[in-house]
């Protein structure tokens, strides 16, 4: 009678478990904050980056899906380029590169040409061109790119970015993948 018991009672355990595992599958995406952070903490390898200051201007020329150029308040340009991200290319022959490469220009220029914006300077080899994370207001535009899908993520240029930047890219990536199998975002 015991052997029996046991029996039943291994197979309601089992059963359980089972249940709450086609559970978490199922609703699988309420873990993604929690793995969007531990990849964004777990990013070591890379260009290395740190925000070393702050730069405000109007876009004046929007050059490709990532380089823009502003002019500060005492009327001196700057070119900078949006980290974290890669956008399309115009240097190739292939049509269907070129038209991404296109879009992806538009989309930034709808974005923030003529606007005022604000950039945290992560890096910066000469006075004139800086590697950066753009604002238009509150809208991290490096994420609002990847999001939309006018450029992708790249992990090996977020090294040493602050935690809260790394999030917003790959949650952006995250949002981008789910626009693009058909579903909404988080």
């Amino acid at each position: 009678m015991f052997h029996t018991l046991h029996k039943i009672w291994l197979m309601i355990v089992w059963s359980v478990v089972a249940c709450l595992a086609l559970l978490v599958y199922r609703e699988r995406e309420i873990f993604w904050p929690a793995v969007g952070a531990a990849q964004a903490l777990s990013i070591r390898e890379g260009f290395e980056q740190r925000v070393s200051g702050e730069v405000r201007g109007k876009v004046v020329k929007v050059y490709d899906g990532e380089t823009f150029q502003i002019r500060d308040g005492d009327a001196r340009i700057c070119m900078i380029r949006l980290t974290g991200m890669d956008a399309p290319d115009y240097h190739t022959t292939n049509k269907a590169a070129l038209r991404l490469a296109g879009q992806s220009h538009t989309n930034l220029s709808r974005l923030i040409l003529s606007n005022v914006v604000r950039v945290e300077i992560t890096y910066t080899n000469n006075p004139p061109g800086v590697l950066g994370i753009a604002y238009l207001g509150r809208t991290n535009i490096n994420a609002a790119m990847v999001a939309s899908g006018s450029a992708v993520l790249k992990r090996e240029y977020m090294n040493g970015l602050p935690f809260k930047e790394k999030y917003a890219l790959l949650q952006a990536e995250r949002n981008a993948f789910l626009r693009k199998e058909g579903r909404e975002g988080n």
